[in-house]
């Protein structure tokens, strides 16, 4: 049976590799089939390298770009042998070289196509070659383990045209320790050195023919290879030291490693150590503790046999427990509140030096300082450690006790200890209102300046101070607190103390004090004293306030009205105000008045506040009609008339929505003000979504002082069908319909910046000139629609697509120019000229309409004369180009050339914002001339 097997896919290459010689080369890389492989892991994998020891130079060269896991190969395969079935390759197929290191070349026995421009590859095979003799011997091939090596035999008869050679390899690592043995006489010794791992071998055996080089499979064998048995015999030398002795290595042990570590902290004292061999064969390892951190307890051992070419192979391991050996003690006693003792006893006699590296446990080791302690008479060590060296901390002292013998210190102990300290104590008296005394006691005798740091609970510590205090003798501090010092703050104070001590400062001492400051609390009053005013009166107003201020302002529009007054004072002590409501824009509801201290340094303090109610004064009125309703267009007039107001009308504003969908399609309209001095706008339906049905309509007036106020409501019936509504924009070619939508195009942006010149980039300009005109545009009630709203590129034509999908009654492309004559100036706008090399792509059937063009001129000329009246911009005109953007856009289309760049006058007034304005002013009047004329 035929089957693919990828996993086998080498074969065919090992069988050309090894073309008539007897030698491959360590370092070729060849894939050997298993049989029966006892995981994924042992299938076919490529070798990393292969043993030069009886094997000369094979190197491939492939002129195709063969893709090896797409070569299929027809392979017997049954429990006993796998073969190749019989098939020959010619070189000529391939088109590919094997060249050994005796300059022969040889076919490769693979049927490759290659193309010439995606480099495929497909193989086939020719059955040619003629099946092998059954084998005489049931087992021809065998493996003996002996002590130093395997020896492989082949039972059988060898063709007399051909040679034995076998592939030998451990299970592991993909075949990284593979080599070819030649089986001389039928039989070959296999050095256990020769290879990388123990466990189980693969054994390969081909016939190679001597003349062609043809490989065939023949055998395949697998043997066990156990790891050795070392046993470990281990003597304890010192307490802190011993011995290892490994027995029963191999004598074809190239090296034995010893990695050792103690169980402590993982493996951080890992060392490996390489065994001395005895002249018994035993190998010997010496252990120092002090090589492992002076760890006691159990020891782990691991042993490694050394492999010729430096790879180590894990052979067995073993423990150890160390015995812990008497530690020497360490005693601490404290001399008074900055000194103490340390008595070290019981040191062994192998250390001729003692060390005591000390540190607390505050900031790491930022401390740390080795004393040597002196001998005793007793044989005892003994150091005096003053607190001055530690930056007197108190508590968390860290001594490690070292030995040195020799240039090396060995750890031997260590000791914690906490220094008793004196406990300082703080107490608060109250001297006034506004100023309480500190008196701190007990203080620590190295401290030389007490301080302390004081603030208030209310938001947080931003009134910290750092006062020292004065010192009174007999450890005793003092020192007084103002409240002007933090912010006249009443209420909780903290009160933390701290000491300097020569060049350390700040060493803490106490932190539990607190005392909470009572001051009086201001007392208003308020009362309406007519309709529009009332009175406030504030008393009880502490002594270190001379002025009170009160700001006032009514509900309504936040503190648009807020007026800071300054406070009558009175007989008795108090503040009085009078506020009328004219002075807060007739404003009613809710006025709020906060009342603020100001004291004799000039700061500004928060006392109290209070608010009341002002009843509503009489408000603006006027009649709302609407009229002229045309259900044909979709639209209907709204007329306010008769308006009334005591301080007269800034701006009436009529929010108009239909009532099919909510008020989704709401929309502000500021009402134009007539001759007559009516006020007026016209709805249309194409504003609202084309909604038909009820329509409502709402007034509101602004008043000159700001206030707004709502008047009243009407509503109308407004019957919008898709039969008598003229549905559609000029951007559809619709050109009577008129919708108040301006599609603005700020051109370039993104990765075209446009003309640049001076600093400043076209593309910039353009996004500015059109956010103004938006926001111009939009306020006197037109929608507009961009191109782009940020600094991204667009392309010409999806320009156009965006304006004719929308509802625009008109385009405006927006643009500044630059010449290569730096004193060209001037403003200039262009409208579409036809040129029949320059077809329409997308607006075929509008590109050329009378009406369209008619309009587009209409709107350029308005246009011009507006800025150039505006600006005082050099008139260049208006022109005609076949911009794609004009050539491509339904509706009447200009494009605008503001001002030449490159002219670095003109570019001066253009990098101004008064003159973009004056620009942006002329465009929107242009427009609106435009919409008057034509509309």
């Amino acid at each position: 049976m035929e089957k693919s097997l990828k996993t086998y896919l080498m074969i065919p290459l090992l069988l050309t590799l090894f073309l008539a010689n007897t030698e491959v080369q360590a370092d070729e890389s060849l894939s050997v089939p298993q049989e029966n492989p006892t995981s994924s892991d042992t299938s076919l994998a490529t070798p990393a390298s292969v043993s030069n020891r009886n094997l000369a130079s094979v190197s491939t060269s492939f002129e195709s770009n063969l893709d090896v896991e797409e070569i299929e190969v027809n392979e017997l395969i049954n429990s006993n042998m796998v073969s190749l079935s019989n098939e020959e390759l010619t070189s000529q197929e391939i088109g590919s070289s094997v060249t050994t290191n005796l300059e022969r070349t040889y076919d490769l026995s693979i049927n490759t196509q290659v193309a010439s421009q995606d480099k495929s590859v497909e193989t086939t095979t020719e059955r040619e070659e003629e099946p092998l003799a059954a084998s005489v011997v049931a087992n021809p091939l065998t493996v003996t383990q002996k002590t130093e090596m395997m020896t492989v035999s082949y039972q059988d008869n060898i063709p007399k045209d051909s040679e034995l050679l076998v592939a030998v390899w451990s299970n592991k690592d993909n075949q990284d320790d593979i080599q070819w043995y030649n089986l001389q006489n039928g039989q070959a010794n296999i050095p256990y050195t020769n290879h990388w791992e123990y466990g189980l071998y693969h054994f390969h055996a081909y016939f190679r023919q001597k003349v062609t080089g043809k490989m065939t499979f023949i055998r395949s064998e697998e043997v066990m290879l156990d790891q050795p048995q070392l046993e470990t015999k281990i003597t304890t030398t010192s307490q802190r030291s011993f011995d290892i002795t490994i027995s029963n290595v191999p004598g074809y042990f190239h090296a034995l490693y010893v990695p050792i570590w103690s169980e402590v902290n993982g493996q951080d004292d890992l060392i490996w150590y390489e065994g001395q061999k005895q002249s018994n064969g035993t190998y010997k390892v010496s252990v120092d503790m002090d090589n492992h951190k002076s760890s006691t307890g159990l020891y782990h051992i691991h042993y490694y046999e050394g492999k010729p070419n430096g790879k180590k192979v894990f052979v067995g391991q073993a423990i150890y427990n160390q015995p812990v050996p008497k530690a020497p003690s360490i005693t601490i006693k404290s001399n008074n509140d900055r000194t103490f003792e340390v008595t070290i006893r019981d040191i062994p006699q192998k250390y001729h030096k003692v060390f005591l590296p000390t540190w607390t446990s505050k900031n790491g080791q930022d401390d740390i300082k080795w004393y040597q302690p002196s001998k005793q008479e007793d044989g005892a060590y003994r150091v005096t450690i003053d607190l001055e060296h530690h930056q007197f901390e108190t508590e968390g002292y860290q001594l490690h006790l070292y030995g040195e013998s020799g240039d090396k210190k060995t750890f031997l102990g260590g000791v914690s200890h906490n220094q008793p300290k004196l406990e300082t104590q703080t107490q608060v008296t109250k001297v006034s209102d506004d100023q309480f005394t500190v008196t701190v006691t007990n203080v620590p005798s190295y401290i030389d300046q007490v301080r302390i740091p004081t603030w208030n609970d209310k938001n947080g510590q931003d009134d910290i101070r750092w006062y020292i205090a004065k010192n009174q003798g007999n450890g005793t501090h003092s020192l007084t607190v103002n409240i002007r010092d933090h912010q006249y703050e009443s209420g909780l104070y903290h009160i933390h103390v701290y000491g300097n001590a020569g060049r350390v400062e700040n060493i803490f001492l106490n932190a539990n004090t607190t005392y909470r400051v009572v001051t009086p609390k201001a007392e208003t009053q308020i009362q309406a004293l007519t309709d529009t005013s009332f009175e406030v009166t504030v008393k009880n107003i502490p002594s270190y306030i001379n002025t009170i201020l009160l700001p006032t302002w009514s509900s309504k529009g936040g503190q648009d009205d807020i007026k800071w007054y300054t406070g009558q004072k009175q007989k008795d002590g108090s503040y009085s105000l009078t506020v009328n409501s004219k002075d807060h824009n007739f404003d009613s509801g809710t006025y709020h008045v906060h009342i603020y201290g100001r004291t004799v340094e000039g700061r500004l303090l928060f006392l109290d506040d209070t608010k009341i109610e002002v009843k509503e004064i009489s408000k603006p009125m006027a009649i709302l009609s609407i009229q002229n309703v045309n259900h044909q267009k979709g639209t209907f007039d709204v007329i306010v008339s008769d308006i009334q107001s005591k301080i007269g009308v800034k701006e009436v504003q009529l929010p108009t929505w239909s009532e099919t969908r909510g008020q989704d399609d709401i929309q502000w309209y500021i009402a134009n003000k007539q001759e007559n001095g009516t006020y007026k706008i016209t709805v249309n339906a194409s504003n609202h979504k084309y909604s038909s049905g009820k329509y409502h309509v709402h007034l509101y007036m602004v008043e000159n002082n700001g206030r707004r106020e709502f008047v009243g409501a009407q509503e109308s019936d407004l019957n919008v069908t898709m039969s008598n509504l003229q549905v559609g924009s000029a951007s559809q070619g619709n050109y009577q319909i008129v919708n108040k939508v301006i599609y603005l195009d700020a051109g370039h942006g993104g990765t075209d910046p446009g003309a640049t010149y001076y600093g400043q980039q076209e593309k910039v300009l353009n996004l500015d000139m059109q956010n103004r005109l938006k926001s111009k545009l939009e306020a006197l009630g037109y929608s507009v629609v961009l191109t782009r709203s940020d600094d991204q590129f667009v392309d010409l034509l999806p320009r156009s697509e965006k304006a004719n999908q929308s509802n625009a009654d008109l385009f405006i492309s927006i643009h500044y120019n630059a010449a290569t004559a730096p004193t060209v100036s001037g403003v200039e706008t262009y409208y579409y000229q036809y040129y029949a090399e320059y077809p329409a792509k997308i607006n075929k059937a509008y590109h050329n309409n009378a009406e369209r063009l008619r309009l587009s001129a209409s709107l350029a000329s308005n246009i011009q004369s507006s800025v150039v009246g505006t600006s005082g911009a050099k008139n260049n005109g208006v022109k005609r180009n076949t911009f794609a953007v004009l050539r491509e856009t339904t509706a009447p289309a200009v494009l605008l050339e503001l001002g030449y760049l490159s002219n670095v006058e003109e570019n001066r007034k253009i990098a101004t914002v008064d003159y973009r304005e004056k620009l942006a002013n002329g465009i929107v009047k242009g427009i609106t001339d435009y919409y008057k004329m034509n509309f």
